[in-house]
């Protein structure tokens, strides 16, 4: 699946600083920490299923 979206230049310069930082600068580094930020957004966002 592919996503394009636009970030505002701060957004983005910050968020690939951190990414580098976190995963290096080797191939696959932003699109690991993008799949890290977009799991973290479910995980805060998914209601969970409330106990029977």
């Amino acid at each position: 699946m592919v996503l394009f979206f636009h970030l505002p230049a701060s957004i983005e310069r910050k968020f690939r600083e951190k990414a580098m930082q976190k995963y290096g600068y080797s191939k696959g580094a932003l699109k690991k920490a993008m799949e890290d930020a977009i799991e973290d957004w479910l995980a805060k966002n998914t209601e969970a299923t409330p106990p029977e």
